[in-house]
């Protein structure tokens, strides 16, 4: 792979990514602080493109952007003060097969974790979707998979004891999960903790479709192609294609 190809795929992801910062600041009115992550992972991939590399490895670092929760109405304990969405990802994978339809990533982790008082009483939860087949465990591990902590390994804050309330918190079940980028996960944290129609007029935005399609091709597309191919899927035959129904977050 050229050089010039390296460098205008890392210099594209890079806009796409600067792209989705100023979007989000327009439409969600957050604070420049709170989505300054992305625009440094930006910046990450702007200082590798000017390398002129022949390295074809990409990715980028995303920690502490914080979203600020819109939906509260199915959260315990009531009366969560301004409760915020923390995002921490890092995401990697070959710039030669991005498209196509393989596995998209070489290394992968994507943590949510949701925090906010009540009282004076701290409460966080956090879960993780992980890129792990563990080959020589004796349990199963969907590839992709999701699920729940106390949230300490990310808001780390020195001092703060949280409240775990009456939660029992295990690392199984491993739910499988598809993996996200940052503006796939985007699009499930809005499906999941901000009105409705927050989402759905986002899509109706021309340069957040375009960006959210690009990276659907590239991540959802070879995945649930990938289970389809057990069946020897053909479309053909299929019913049942209301999509959203099953996956509000494909557009």
């Amino acid at each position: 792979m050229k050089n010039s190809e390296i460098k205008r795929f890392k210099e594209l992801k890079a806009r796409e990514l600067k792209d989705l910062y100023e979007l989000l600041q327009n439409k969600l009115k957050g604070t420049a602080s709170e989505l300054h992550p992305i625009l440094s992972a930006s910046k990450q991939l702007e200082s590798e493109a000017s390398l002129h590399s022949s390295e074809t490895s990409w990715g980028y670092t995303i920690s502490g952007l914080i979203l600020p929760v819109r939906n509260i109405k199915h959260m315990e304990p009531k009366g969560l003060s301004a409760p915020k969405l923390r995002i921490d990802c890092t995401i990697q994978g070959n710039i030669e097969t991005w498209g196509k339809m393989v596995d998209p990533f070489t290394y992968y982790d994507f943590a949510m974790t949701l925090y906010g008082d009540v009282d004076g009483k701290k409460y966080s939860l956090s879960w993780h979707i992980d890129r792990d087949a563990a080959p020589n465990s004796d349990e199963h591990h969907p590839l992709y998979h999701i699920h729940y902590s106390n949230g300490l390994n990310h808001l780390n804050r020195k001092g703060c004891r949280y409240d775990w309330g009456n939660a029992i918190y295990l690392d199984c079940p491993r739910l499988a999960h598809y993996p996200v980028d940052l503006i796939l996960g985007i699009g499930f944290c809005l499906t999941n903790f901000y009105p409705k129609s927050t989402f759905d007029n986002l899509i109706k935005e021309y340069q957040f479709t375009r960006l959210y399609r690009v990276s659907q091709e590239a991540v959802l597309k070879p995945y649930y192609c990938n289970l389809a191919s057990a069946w020897q899927y053909n479309a053909a035959g299929l019913n049942w294609n209301d999509y959203r129904s099953l996956c509000p977050q494909i557009i």
